[in-house]
């Protein structure tokens, strides 16, 4: 797909601009992680010895090598671009974040309902553990054979998603004329929203797992982003230190028992949903990079240079090369 992709902008005679994505090393990292870290609680020794040569295509090669062998694919390709770019060409290689392990889960609505933040209507409960014969899924949300658990007449925050938490806000969340329940917000915006949010991040900052810090750092929305759009983010991003994130249920809006349990089976072991402090990206280029860090934000301002477009007013960030 690359070559293919290649030969169309080779074949402009004014040039232009040639973006390709390769997602293979991501989706990988996420699901085969476990194979390659010993220390992870899903690990299966056994499997992770096991000859895979059939597909990393390198003799001797066994699945605890994959991570290893992932990269080692992307080499050439690296290669071919080298050799088929015209050498004034700008070649720019890079990932918007890094990869970890995801060996603990943790339950973000779980840990609301714990600690007051998201109270559920008389009758329900927590999930049960996921063992117990009993064990029915619970939710925050109503729909066709699911029963909504949650009172948001009493509830001020919920999570949604890998990494966001919502105040259940008045004047934006906004009661369902199809259920009988009232899901209109409650938490005012201004001073009590504020507080409550300095409140929630404190908290989770100082959340321990056995000593170890479960998230890293809890931005808020207003901290982090800008823009006419600010309103559509969440209004914590929740950003999990290395070997912790949110779990699958919490993320699809379940309340499941533990707030923190071991990551066994389920989607995801390896991660980069964290605080970008612990999955930094990767740059290369054969370019001149200028000095001190930079920032994802800044490689767009770096494109629009290359191409002699004045960003819009609105953008952040600066040049990236010299």
């Amino acid at each position: 797909m690359m070559d293919y992709a290649l030969d169309h902008y080779l074949a402009k005679s004014d040039g232009g601009f040639l973006f390709f994505y390769f997602s293979g090393v991501d989706l990988c990292s996420h699901m085969m992680w476990r194979h390659f870290d010993e220390k992870h609680p899903f690990h299966d020794a056994k499997f992770s010895a096991k000859d895979s040569s059939s597909w990393s295509k390198r003799a001797g090669s066994t699945w605890n090598d994959v991570i290893y062998d992932l990269y080692a694919d992307m080499d050439p390709v690296i290669a071919t671009l080298e050799a088929r770019l015209p050498s004034d060409a700008t070649l720019v290689v890079m990932s918007d974040h890094g990869f970890a392990p995801f060996r603990r889960k943790f339950s973000l609505n779980t840990w609301l309902v714990d600690n007051g933040y998201m109270v559920l209507k008389p009758g329900f409960t927590k999930e049960l553990a996921r063992k117990d014969p009993a064990f029915q899924p619970v939710f925050m949300y109503s729909g066709e054979g699911i029963d909504c658990a949650v009172d948001w007449t009493k509830t001020r925050a919920y999570g949604v998603g890998f990494n966001g938490l919502y105040l259940n806000l008045a004047g934006r969340e906004r009661d369902d004329p199809k259920t009988s329940d009232n899901e209109a917000g409650i938490v005012k915006a201004g001073d009590e929203a504020n507080a409550l949010l300095i409140e929630l991040k404190s908290k989770l900052e100082a959340l321990r797992d056995n000593g170890k810090r479960v998230v890293l750092r809890a931005d808020l929305a207003r901290d982090v982003y800008h823009g006419a759009r600010i309103g559509e983010a969440p209004d914590i991003l929740v950003g999990y230190d290395v070997e912790y994130g949110n779990s699958d249920q919490a993320s699809l809006g379940r309340i499941p028992h533990e707030v923190l349990e071991d990551n066994l089976g389920g989607t995801f072991n390896g991660n980069h949903l964290m605080s970008p402090d612990v999955v930094k990206g990767s740059l290369m280029t054969n370019g001149t990079v200028l000095p001190g860090e930079h920032r994802l934000e800044d490689l767009t301002i770096e494109i629009l240079k290359q191409y002699g477009i004045t960003p819009d007013i609105e953008m952040h960030g600066g040049p990236v090369l010299r």
